[in-house]
């Protein structure tokens, strides 16, 4: 028996071999609802030629902003290629992505390139803002209310004179009787009041609350948790109430 393919099934073949080339692609293709200051991750899954990963591989098209220059690097795991819009999309726009052939894994193979698009959010109306500050005002990262009579707990200020060691002093542990295994992450918010509030931040502890890592932030660390990829991410409250992401790798170190 004789199978012919129609230009059209090598079109949708060809088009899932470019794709196959990228174990993981960000945003990802018909996305929706993503932020303005979106950063775009691409990742074959091998060790890349460095010198392949370059600018002009990369074009980025707005449905309203237009061409939208970029910074394309390799990050420090050799790896995942980032990919950093020079300005923010448009709100409500879609967003075509077109990578060119060319770029190279350190073992000589050429990726072929691929293309694919994502649309950003609406942007909020002033009455959506504020509904979103108040609920901010009032509500903790899991979704209860701050001042819930039903809800008890202490908080135990930090002494600012006192030398930090190994473990967390805004953490009082009362009882740790055969703890379950793995760290504990966390995100260390009290809102828009009282900012003035000691350790605000996110970070990983173990259960005897002795600190594995912890950066000081008053916009980051929402949902800080470790991904099935090995990433590390969390939200960003960005001023004017607006969010993204946040990713680090094993190192804490941000690369998107």
């Amino acid at each position: 028996m004789v199978c012919c393919l129609t230009p059209m099934m090598l079109l949708i073949i060809f088009a899932n071999l470019a794709f196959a080339q990228f174990q993981y692609i960000f945003p990802k293709d018909n996305s929706r609802n993503n932020f303005p200051n979106t950063h775009l991750i691409l990742r074959n899954g091998e060790l890349m030629d460095e010198s392949s990963v370059t600018s002009d591989i990369i074009e980025l098209t707005g449905s309203q902003s237009g061409i939208v220059a970029a910074s394309v690097v390799l990050s420090t795991d050799g790896k995942t290629i980032c990919i950093a819009p020079a300005t923010t999309f448009t709100y409500g726009e879609t967003v075509m992505v077109n990578v060119k052939d060319g770029m190279k894994t350190l073992s000589g193979q050429i990726l072929t390139g691929t293309s694919f698009d994502f649309s950003v959010r609406k942007k909020m109306t002033e009455a959506q803002q504020q509904q979103l500050e108040e609920y901010l005002n009032t509500h903790d990262d899991g979704g209860y209310l701050l001042n819930d009579p039903n809800q008890q707990s202490i908080h135990v200020p930090h002494n600012e004179s006192s030398i930090r060691d190994g473990a967390f002093n805004f953490i009082t542990l009362y009882t740790n009787n055969n703890p379950a295994p793995g760290e504990l992450f966390f995100h260390r918010s009290s809102g828009s009041s009282p900012t003035a509030s000691s350790g605000i931040g996110y970070g990983i502890m173990t259960s005897s609350a002795d600190s594995i890592f912890y950066r000081a932030s008053t916009t980051d660390g929402a949902n800080f948790r470790l991904n099935l990829n090995g990433y590390l991410t969390a939200f960003r409250l960005s001023p004017g109430v607006d969010s993204g992401i946040i990713v680090l790798d094993s190192g804490y170190n941000e690369i998107d």
